[in-house]
């Protein structure tokens, strides 16, 4: 099963990649995701928008126990991602194709790697769901709730505890192209051009 390209992002944290792979269907959605762990770590919302032709993702990402907030724009069709930590300022980063295609490669090897567990089917949330436990060569278990295809719930075991992921109001369709820029009316700085800067700087010393 081919993973959506915001699976093979660094920029997003705590999504398990494998339990991704059930949203891939080839179509554009938009989806709130509440995320919990075991132990202190707060509770995390996120705003996932994809669109796969051209690829793009945006994620908002929102820890209320913190007050803090980030958001990622992927373009990566253009290679180029900008980032947002609630400083209303952007920061424009490249995003090398050699080093995104290395990880697709990761990616997909590792998920070639898992066993595949159907479970017997359950309710989550009211509504009937197929359960499938996936263990990772590791020895690491996602379990994947989805109902008619769309993904409910995550649950993802690891050392340090549990990872669950709640989908909530889950929408096929293309999202507005204007979601994958930053509001025109905020200040970008390109990092990649600054680091140039810096760069032919230290060599003309």
């Amino acid at each position: 099963m081919p993973l959506p390209a915001f699976a093979q992002l660094p920029q997003i944290p705590g999504l398990p990649a494998e339990s991704l792979g059930a949203l891939a269907s080839g179509q554009g959605f938009t989806t709130s995701i509440e995320m919990t762990a075991t132990g202190k770590m707060p509770v995390s919302r996120m705003t996932l928008y994809y669109s796969p032709h051209p690829e793009r993702v945006r994620m908002e990402l929102r820890l209320p126990d913190l007050d803090r907030s980030m958001s990622t724009i992927a373009l990566l069709d253009e290679g180029v991602t900008y980032q947002e930590f609630g400083s209303g300022t952007w920061m424009r980063m490249p995003l090398p194709r050699e080093a995104l295609d290395k990880m697709r490669r990761a990616m997909k090897q590792a998920n070639s790697e898992v066993k595949r567990e159907i479970l017997t089917p359950t309710t989550i949330d009211g509504r009937l769901c197929e359960v499938t436990r996936i263990t990772q060569a590791g020895g690491g278990q996602t379990t994947l709730y989805s109902s008619k295809g769309i993904p409910v719930r995550v649950v993802q075991q690891t050392a340090q505890g549990n990872v669950t992921l709640r989908f909530v109001n889950f929408r096929q369709g293309e999202p507005q192209s204007g979601i994958f820029a930053p509001p025109p009316t905020t200040s970008v700085l390109d990092m990649g051009e600054m680091m140039k800067g810096e760069l032919g700087d230290l060599l003309a010393e």
